[in-house]
């Protein structure tokens, strides 16, 4: 998963020094991101309305026009973003009830103490990892993190576990045991090599599948029944 991480603040100091830091711990673990820095609310509700979507957001409270509270609100109450996690900055700590409304993930406390900012992240970063809406892996010493809808299915192949999603494939090493159990109800087996999402299932017959990609994956007898039952609970049956 690439993280999506805004900055914004009227005092650029404060942007580059946040930048920096971040950049620097996500390079430390191995993570990916991509970092936006806007140095006003209003510019950055602009981008906001052009569908900019941001996971991680460090908003100053104290600014010119539009304040961070305001800010706030609209990403709330506006446009219905309830997943954006909103880390407040500022010298005064005297905001709590006005940011009450808000759920803030946190409050980060001017001037900035690494330890301080590393320890939201380290928090952050574990929220996500438990995240059910993603799947995570470990590929060539990156963590990389695939959204559940998006995959189609997965397959053994040797040593590896293939995932193949609607727009490509990935692959890392490992074994379909080992990450059954861990999967969300929708994700069922249908042989020792596949675990299909039957949310990507166009077409069921008692033998074989098609899958939303075009693929036909045969379903084995010893898991047949079991299958059919799955199709039925989640009523998407698509052929005969």
């Amino acid at each position: 998963m690439e993280y999506r991480i805004g900055i914004c603040d009227d005092e650029m100091s404060t942007c580059s020094w946040l930048e920096m830091a971040i950049h620097d711990y996500m390079r430390w673990h191995n993570y990916k991101c991509q970092i936006y820095i806007w140095d006003s609310s209003d510019t950055f509700i602009k981008e906001l309305k052009n569908k900019v979507d941001i996971d991680i957001l460090f908003l100053d409270i104290r600014m010119p026009g539009i304040d961070g509270i305001e800010a706030g609100v609209y990403i709330r109450e506006h446009i219905k973003d309830k997943y954006m996690n909103i880390i407040y900055m500022s010298s005064a700590i005297d905001y709590a009830m006005q940011l009450f409304k808000i759920h803030p993930y946190e409050f980060l406390e001017k001037p900035f103490n690494k330890d301080r900012l590393y320890k939201i992240l380290d928090d952050l970063m574990d929220m996500y990892m438990k995240n059910s809406d993603m799947f995570f892996f470990k590929k060539r010493g990156d963590q990389i993190g695939i959204r559940f809808n998006d995959i189609c299915y997965f397959q053994s192949d040797r040593k590896h576990v293939q995932i193949i999603k609607s727009d490509g494939m990935d692959e890392y090493v490992g074994k379909l045991s080992d990450i059954i159990n861990d999967l969300p109800a929708f994700f069922v087996p249908v042989g020792k090599s596949y675990i299909v999402n039957i949310n990507h299932v166009s077409e069921f017959h008692i033998e074989y599948i098609v899958m939303s990609n075009g693929e036909n994956i045969n379903i084995s007898k010893a898991y047949r029944e079991t299958f059919s039952r799955n199709m039925a609970q989640f009523r998407i049956y698509g052929g005969k």
